[in-house]
Protein backbone atom coordinates (compact mmCIF):
# COMPACT_ATOMS: atom_id res chain seq x y z
CA UNK A 1 0.00 0.00 0.00
CA UNK A 2 1.52 3.50 -1.10
CA UNK A 3 0.94 6.35 1.64
CA UNK A 4 -0.32 9.40 0.08
CA UNK A 5 2.06 11.79 1.03
CA UNK A 6 0.71 15.10 2.31
CA UNK A 7 0.91 18.17 0.39
CA UNK A 8 2.99 21.02 2.48
CA UNK A 9 0.39 23.85 3.35
CA UNK A 10 1.28 26.62 2.15
CA UNK A 11 2.23 29.40 5.01
CA UNK A 12 -0.77 31.01 5.91
CA UNK A 13 -1.69 34.63 5.98
CA UNK A 14 -1.47 35.07 9.63
CA UNK A 15 1.97 33.33 10.09
CA UNK A 16 3.35 36.12 7.89
CA UNK A 17 1.46 39.00 9.37
CA UNK A 18 3.41 37.23 12.84
CA UNK A 19 6.44 38.33 10.84
CA UNK A 20 7.05 40.04 7.11
CA UNK A 21 10.82 38.62 7.69
CA UNK A 22 11.20 35.41 5.27
CA UNK A 23 14.18 34.44 7.85
CA UNK A 24 10.80 33.90 10.67
CA UNK A 25 8.69 32.55 8.21
CA UNK A 26 11.61 29.99 7.85
CA UNK A 27 12.18 29.00 10.91
CA UNK A 28 7.90 28.99 12.04
CA UNK A 29 7.74 26.52 9.02
CA UNK A 30 7.95 22.77 8.89
CA UNK A 31 10.51 20.70 6.80
CA UNK A 32 7.97 20.53 4.24
CA UNK A 33 7.29 24.00 3.90
CA UNK A 34 10.85 24.98 3.63
CA UNK A 35 11.66 23.10 0.86
CA UNK A 36 8.51 24.13 -0.62
CA UNK A 37 9.23 27.61 -0.06
CA UNK A 38 13.60 26.95 -1.36
CA UNK A 39 12.04 25.92 -4.35
CA UNK A 40 9.49 28.87 -5.03
CA UNK A 41 12.83 31.08 -4.51
CA UNK A 42 14.42 29.11 -6.68
CA UNK A 43 11.96 28.85 -9.56
CA UNK A 44 11.16 32.45 -9.04
CA UNK A 45 15.32 33.46 -9.68
CA UNK A 46 15.28 31.13 -12.80
CA UNK A 47 12.46 32.76 -14.24
CA UNK A 48 13.97 35.71 -13.73
CA UNK A 49 16.90 34.53 -15.25
CA UNK A 50 15.54 33.62 -18.32
CA UNK A 51 13.39 36.38 -18.36
CA UNK A 52 16.15 39.08 -18.75
CA UNK A 53 18.45 36.40 -21.06
CA UNK A 54 15.14 36.44 -23.46
CA UNK A 55 14.73 40.65 -23.46
CA UNK A 56 18.54 40.79 -23.75
CA UNK A 57 19.01 38.26 -26.32
CA UNK A 58 16.38 40.14 -28.31
CA UNK A 59 17.61 43.39 -28.24
CA UNK A 60 21.09 42.33 -29.59
CA UNK A 61 19.59 40.90 -32.00
CA UNK A 62 17.76 43.84 -33.21
CA UNK A 63 20.00 46.32 -32.93
CA UNK A 64 22.07 43.63 -34.92
CA UNK A 65 18.96 43.46 -37.36
CA UNK A 66 19.35 39.99 -37.57
CA UNK A 67 15.49 39.02 -37.82
CA UNK A 68 14.36 41.36 -41.13
CA UNK A 69 14.19 38.25 -43.72
CA UNK A 70 12.44 35.68 -40.84
CA UNK A 71 9.15 34.67 -40.36
CA UNK A 72 7.95 35.01 -36.69
CA UNK A 73 7.96 31.34 -35.81
CA UNK A 74 11.76 31.50 -37.07
CA UNK A 75 12.20 34.29 -34.95
CA UNK A 76 11.05 32.78 -31.60
CA UNK A 77 12.52 29.61 -32.41
CA UNK A 78 16.19 30.96 -32.47
CA UNK A 79 15.36 33.24 -29.74
CA UNK A 80 14.17 29.92 -27.66
CA UNK A 81 16.90 28.28 -28.21
CA UNK A 82 19.50 30.66 -27.16
CA UNK A 83 17.65 31.51 -24.30
CA UNK A 84 17.89 27.79 -23.17
CA UNK A 85 21.12 27.77 -24.04
CA UNK A 86 22.76 30.84 -22.31
CA UNK A 87 20.22 30.54 -19.28
CA UNK A 88 21.35 26.64 -18.69
CA UNK A 89 25.31 27.76 -19.34
CA UNK A 90 24.72 30.62 -16.24
CA UNK A 91 23.49 27.83 -13.83
CA UNK A 92 25.96 25.30 -14.11
CA UNK A 93 28.48 28.11 -13.81
CA UNK A 94 26.62 29.50 -11.05
CA UNK A 95 26.41 25.81 -9.46
CA UNK A 96 30.22 25.42 -10.21
CA UNK A 97 31.19 28.67 -8.65
CA UNK A 98 29.56 27.88 -5.40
Amino acid sequence: IISKQKSPSPITIEDSKKSKDILTLFTLATEQQRIYLLFKINMTRILVKITVVFTTTTRVHLVHGDFEEQSVEEVLHVLVVETAIITLTLLVVERTIR
